[in-house]
């Protein structure tokens, strides 16, 4: 199922719930545990005077619940809604990677360096290499597939990205790092035009 879009704009400013803590985001984001469950944490406009609150929640839980139906396992939750100083806050939980990208209509994979080529990835793009949080030179597919310990987040979608661990490795295209577990994207009109972005961690 591809999930509608619910008001175009730009994201900005919401919290994402994780464990006993909350991390502060300032654009769309989501967070990969380490269990594979994915928190997504979006905020959009509602400032205009034609949007109607309890209609848009009732949108919202309409689809979540279509989903869920159609899936039969129920592995979409939503929290945390509200809206607030023109924003609508919301954060989505799913159950693994593959109810994300069925939910969303996005290509997303996350597990291992080894069980990514087994699917079929390539990793045929130009990467960096990530120290202490920062890009620091770059690195070739061969030196990137070295480590079968590795883990990869791999994601064709308008997002930042959280990861539950240490990033060693990111593709180059339309990315910056910007903390040890975090890759902000360049954000694109339509998705489908957006890079395949492959985050290596540990």
């Amino acid at each position: 199922m591809k999930r509608p879009v619910i008001i175009t704009a730009a994201a900005v400013g919401m919290l994402v719930f994780q464990g006993c803590g909350s991390l502060k985001v300032d654009s769309n984001t989501i967070s990969l545990q380490k269990n594979g469950r994915i928190t997504e944490a979006i905020v959009e406009d509602f400032s205009q005077d034609y949007y109607d609150e309890e209609e848009l929640r009732s949108y919202i839980d309409s689809q979540v619940d279509a989903f869920s139906a159609e899936d039969g396992r129920g592995q979409v939750k939503t929290s945390g809604y509200k809206v607030e100083d023109g924003k609508v806050h919301l954060n989505v939980r799913y159950e693994d990677a593959d109810t994300y990208g069925a939910f969303n209509g996005v290509e997303i994979f996350c597990g291992t360096v080894v069980q990514a080529q087994a699917e079929g990835y390539k990793f045929d793009t130009d990467f960096v290499t990530v120290e202490d949080g920062k890009a620091n030179g770059t690195a070739d597919t061969q030196t990137v597939l070295g480590d079968d310990e590795m883990k990869a987040l791999i994601v064709r979608e308008n997002t930042d990205i959280i990861v539950p661990g240490t990033i060693q490795y990111v593709s180059a295209e339309g990315t910056q790092v910007t903390a040890k577990d975090t890759v902000t994207m360049e954000k694109k009109s339509d998705t489908s035009v957006a890079p395949l972005v492959y985050v290596i961690y540990k």
